[in-house]
């Protein structure tokens, strides 16, 4: 018996191959279990159609969820010699199953069965980063409710401007982690089509219900066009991965801050002692090596993003070899900005913002934009009030205690509203990405049960 899926009896060099496996056999352990719930709505189908017999089909939905199970405890190892999970899966189907495992590959190529299983893997992974980024979001929004009246002086230019509040500072990381929510919701609508049924890139001689394997696999859409489909091995994966990039963005900017906002020289925050590391030389240093390396993680996010970017760049039409380089980037990049954003939730809530620190800052030319708008209240236009303003600094005649009070007691409004709204899209979101939760994990559960 042959093993891999194209081999006629030929001699292959072995330094060929095993220049061509690669490390696939390696990443597709991670495919393996959605390549097995893919296969199982293809069985599913091909019973429909009438290429496999009932009790085939059950034979092979039983056989199938046992992969999965193993595939999801590390344990469905697959060996270069069977090159990926696809060609280690059909092997063990026909070892076990004999004629039904023969029958498996109907009307499918190893084209379209990646392409499936990588948009289950995406579907997966895309639902895993929106929960955390809820939670990133839940994490802030508390600890904005705690800094809601803590001053904070705001920079343009790295230069001190106007004054701010950590509540709005915190919010804004909030708002961007929301936004980055909604996103990712869109980016799950446009990569939740199906691409299994069209073959190597041309369809197949033989009257699929391709549609039905949509419904099986929660798919909101079958896609049409077989050149297309194949078209778009790596399009959707970008896709994702220049969403990882903006996550990775968010996480860069908010270390920076914060690290810049935690030296001696600024002192507006403090990261605890077991969040530091210490010198090896200097006895009173304590590091904050944990938002630095979160602030160099988005440059590796990017690199990885590029990568597969140059793989897919200048390839014409359908299928080519140069697609298997694409998971390891596609991998690697989930993994890390998984990590990343896990970590960022866990340090957010233990920093701690000095008031007297920030008010010290609370000096007149923090204010002299207010000045002019609170002259302006009082008739004055303003371009006349934004000379008036500046001669009042000039003379040190800015009322600092006055504006404070005003500003806090207004960004305390301000800020409570925006909590609000906040947390009722929040609640919205919620339930969008639950039920979609829901949908993925029934189709992972229920495609092994008896048709």
């Amino acid at each position: 018996m042959t093993k891999r899926l194209w081999d006629k009896g030929n001699a292959l060099d072995t330094e060929v191959h095993r220049f061509t496996v690669g490390l696939d056999h390696v990443f597709d352990q991670r495919l393996a279990v959605f390549d097995a719930v893919a296969s199982a709505a293809h069985a599913r189908m091909l019973n429909r159609i009438g290429v496999l017999e009932s009790k085939e089909c059950s034979s092979l939905l039983s056989e199938l969820q046992k992969i999965a199970e193993e595939s999801r405890a590390g344990e469905f190892s697959i060996s270069p010699d069977l090159e990926d999970c696809h060609t280690a899966i059909e092997m063990r189907l026909t070892e076990t199953l004999g004629e039904a495992g023969k029958k498996i590959h109907t009307g499918r190529s190893r084209n379209d069965q990646v392409l499936v299983a990588l948009r289950l893997f995406l579907r997966e992974e895309l639902l895993g980063h929106l929960e955390l980024l809820e939670d990133l979001v839940s994490v802030l929004t508390e600890k904005a409710k705690q800094e809601l009246v803590t001053p904070l002086p705001g920079y343009t230019h790295m230069q001190r401007a106007m004054p701010t509040t950590a509540a709005t500072q915190i919010l804004s990381y909030a708002e961007w982690s929301q936004a980055l929510v909604h996103d990712g919701l869109s980016l799950l609508h446009s990569l939740n089509w199906n691409p299994l049924g069209v073959g190597s890139g041309f369809g197949v001689p033989l009257e699929l219900d391709r549609d039905y394997t949509s419904k099986l696999l929660s798919f909101e859409q079958t896609q049409p066009n077989p050149i297309f489909v194949q078209s778009t091995r790596g399009r959707e994966e970008l896709k994702f991965l220049n969403w990882l990039t903006d996550i990775s963005s968010l996480i860069e900017k908010s270390a920076l801050d914060l690290l810049l906002f935690s030296t001696q020289e600024f002192g507006f925050v403090s990261i605890p002692v077991e969040f530091t590391t210490g010198s090896s030389i200097m006895p009173q240093k304590r590091n904050p090596d944990v938002l630095e390396l979160l602030r160099a993680q988005a440059s590796r996010v990017r690199a990885m993003r590029d990568e597969l970017q140059g793989i897919l760049a200048k390839l014409p039409s359908s299928y080519h070899r140069d697609l298997q380089y694409a998971k390891e980037p596609l991998f690697r990049c989930t993994d890390e900005v998984r990590r990343a954003v896990t970590i960022f939730t866990a340090v957010f809530p233990k920093l701690s913002f000095n008031r007297e620190r920030a008010l010290e800052m609370f000096e007149g030319e923090l204010f002299a934009t207010d000045e002019a708008f609170r002259l302006v209240a009082l008739g004055e236009p303003f371009r006349d009030a934004y000379l008036h303003a500046a001669e009042k600094l000039k003379n040190g005649e800015i009322p600092v205690a006055e504006l404070t009070e005003a500003f806090l007691a207004r960004e305390k409004v301000r800020c409570e509203k925006e909590l609000l709204e906040l947390e009722l899209r929040r609640t919205s979101i919620a339930k969008v990405i639950a039920g979609v939760r829901d949908a993925h994990a029934s189709v992972c559960r229920d495609i092994f049960k008896e048709p």
